[in-house]
């Protein structure tokens, strides 16, 4: 609970970007409240914990993006960290939601009209140095003291983004692009291929296995789909080692020319054009389409974790 503690803090000051940002509409918060033990746990770990010092004078952050942190009308449960943010500081989140393909052009008009939005996202890593660049988005040093013990730690990763020797960007976490296969084990059996699994154990699950088990497998006209899902390009390209934009010496350097990148590319050529990705395949849609999992009828569902 600690972790999540200091995850809440991160998060509202300033975890995704900083900036003096703005926004569109409100969304309506109609989600779970936390159960009464864990409201509990969470009042007293920001009661006690030394670490979240401070008041707020303006309890209520701005937050623009395409997600909101609230508890929403899909029922999902208060966060932990936002329950520590309200707990401890009696802060509130308020969601200003924009669209996705206008984001940068919505939080501009906001900006102009001086609706004075606090926080947008920056896990998308579009946001710096392109915001920095062009005055979207203030620095923070003013406001966080990166030596201070609830930051100290991953300083380090919050120096990467850095530019002209300030601060946008306070790194909260760092996962990678942690990326998993859900498969079925009993439609794997079923058809003949061997456990990704014990083929991960033994140290022989590679692109080649990957790729061969989809290519047995996937059969679209008899609606049988291999790799379902949205987003896993990035996680299954950091298995390369070597990113796309990467940072020496505090420059921003393209690595889009390394062979590494160009082989994984030629892989995901390779998948796409011999049906093993699902979407858009055949009667498969633009819809993932997770049940399909248990239904025995497509192989693979990569997701982050």
């Amino acid at each position: 609970m600690k972790r999540s503690a200091q995850t809440l803090s991160l998060l509202l000051a300033a975890s995704s970007a900083a900036g003096l940002l703005a926004g569109c509409g409100e969304a309506a918060s109609t989600g779970k409240q936390l159960d009464s033990a864990t409201a509990a746990e969470v009042a007293e770990i920001a009661a006690k914990d030394e670490r979240l010092k401070g008041e707020l004078e303006n309890k209520t952050i701005k937050w623009m993006a395409n997600w909101d942190i609230n508890p929403d009308a899909t029922g999902k449960s208060t966060p932990i960290e936002l329950a520590i943010f309200q707990s401890r500081y009696g802060g509130k989140v308020e969601y200003h939601e924009v669209v996705w393909e206008s984001r940068f052009d919505q939080l501009t008009n906001s900006i102009n009209g001086d609706e004075g939005i606090d926080f947008f996202p920056a896990n998308d890593l579009d946001c710096i140095p392109k915001g920095a660049i062009n005055d979207i988005f203030v620095p923070i040093d003013d406001y966080i003291d990166f030596e201070d013990p609830l930051f100290k730690d991953t300083k380090p990763i919050s120096d990467l983004f850095m530019w002209n020797g300030k601060h946008y960007v306070i790194a909260n976490n760092v996962t990678g692009d942690n990326c998993v296969v859900i498969y079925n084990r009993e439609t794997v059996e079923e058809n003949g291929l061997k456990d990704p699994a014990k083929l991960f154990a033994e140290g022989k699950w590679d692109w080649n296995t990957f790729t061969d088990e989809l290519k047995q497998f996937a059969d679209p006209e008899n609606g049988q789909y291999g790799l379902d899902g949205w987003w896993f390009e990035a996680g299954l390209s950091a298995t390369t080692g070597v990113p796309y934009i990467g940072m020496e010496n505090g420059k921003l350097v393209s690595n889009l020319k390394d062979p590494a990148i160009e082989r994984v590319q030629n892989w995901f050529y390779e998948l796409g054009t011999s049906n093993c990705v699902a979407i858009g395949v055949g009667d498969f849609g633009w819809t993932t389409h997770k049940e399909y999992i248990g239904e025995g009828k497509e192989l693979f569902y990569p997701c982050g974790v």
